[in-house]
């Protein structure tokens, strides 16, 4: 997966999300509408990848929006923010797994990707049934939080920070320097299998 550099509505997808909608329906939104992932698109690349033969083959989405910001002293040091994205595309045919990726979700290196991963795991060509149906399965819910740091925008957060750091300075008055280093991301998940299995999570992280 990569690291872009994003524009401020970029990065406001997932926080835009994940506030409106729930976990499982976030994801589907993202890849689906945001991204343009819709499931004729999903069934090009399982397809691609299955074409030299693999035994299965599994599509790995991701999106994670990164932001950190740095306090000394009372003054923001620093503030920055990226956007890890991208899929891996796995193909198992025996002992043999083929593996790779693209940082872009435009068709054209997604299926490169798929070409590259059957390359590696390869027997014979082999297509999707006529009958394959995909199978949306519902999560579990691993990450009860009523509002993730995420979805703060950044006054919120240098208030949390400024919070924090008058704290830390009442619990000595010998204290004389003070570094509050805050950091969160959101991380969107999409896996989709050749045996239909669609599966999906969003895993908020924070320190």
């Amino acid at each position: 997966m990569g690291t872009s550099k994003i524009s401020l509505e970029t990065e406001n997808i997932a926080r835009r999300l994940t506030k409106a909608l729930s976990g499982d329906e976030a994801v589907k939104q993202l890849f689906e509408a945001e991204m343009g992932i819709e499931q004729s698109v999903v069934r090009k690349l399982l397809s691609e990848a299955l074409r030299s033969g693999g035994d299965f083959a599994d599509l790995h989405f991701e999106y994670s929006t990164r932001n950190s910001v740095v306090m000394e002293d009372g003054i923001i040091k620093n503030s920055a923010v990226a956007v890890v994205s991208g899929v891996g595309i796995r193909v198992v045919q025996d002992d043999q797994t083929g593996y790779a990726y693209s940082e872009d979700f435009d068709l054209k290196p997604m299926m490169h990707a798929a070409r590259t991963a059957a390359s590696i795991a390869s027997s014979g060509d082999v297509s999707l049934d006529d009958a394959f149906r995909f199978n949306e399965l519902v999560p579990k819910n691993y990450y009860p939080v009523l509002e993730t740091v995420t979805e703060m925008d950044l006054v919120q957060k240098i208030e949390m920070i400024q919070r924090t750091e008058a704290v830390a300075r009442d619990y000595d008055q010998r204290i004389n320097r003070v570094t509050v280093a805050m950091m969160d991301a959101i991380n969107l998940t999409q896996v989709v299998t050749s045996e239909g299995q669609i599966m999906r999570d969003t895993r908020p992280m924070f320190r």
